[in-house]
C-alpha cells in the first residue's frame, strides 16, 4: 500500500518537469498548448471539487438531504460572489493586470469614441 502511494506520488511529481522539458523541446502550437491547458485546468477543478465536496455524502446519512441543498446553495452563492467582486475589481482598473484585458478595454474605448 505504501509503495503504491509512493509510486503514484513520484509519477505525479515528475510529470511537471517532464511536461516542461517536452514543451521547451517540441515547441507545440497554440492549439496543442490550449488543449493541454484546458485539460490541466479541468483536472485541477475536478480535484478541488472532490476535496471540497467529497465529504458531503457521508453527512447525508446523519443529517439528511438538507446537507446537499446547503452545499449546492453555498457553491452557487460563492460563485456569484466571486463573479460580482471580479466585476467590481475590473470596473476599478484591475483588468489592466492582463495584456489581453487591457487590449480589449482600449478597443472598446476606441470604438465608443468613433461613434461620437
Amino acid at each position: 500500500m505504501t509503495t503504491t502511494a509512493f509510486f503514484w506520488g513520484v509519477v505525479s511529481a515528475i510529470s511537471l518537469p517532464i511536461g516542461a522539458w517536452l514543451g521547451l523541446w517540441t515547441r507545440p502550437g497554440k492549439k496543442i498548448n490550449s488543449i493541454c491547458m484546458a485539460f490541466g485546468g479541468g483536472a485541477l477543478l475536478f480535484a478541488l471539487t472532490i476535496e471540497l465536496f467529497g465529504h458531503v455524502p457521508h453527512h447525508v446519512e446523519s443529517h439528511g438531504n438538507t446537507v446537499i441543498y446547503v452545499v449546492i446553495f453555498s457553491a452557487i452563492l460563492g460563485g456569484m460572489t466571486f463573479s460580482g467582486l471580479n466585476a467590481v475589481l475590473n470596473n476599478y482598473g484591475a483588468f489592466m493586470r492582463r495584456l489581453s484585458s487591457a487590449r480589449h478595454y482600449l478597443e472598446r474605448v476606441k470604438y465608443k469614441r468613433s461613434k461620437i
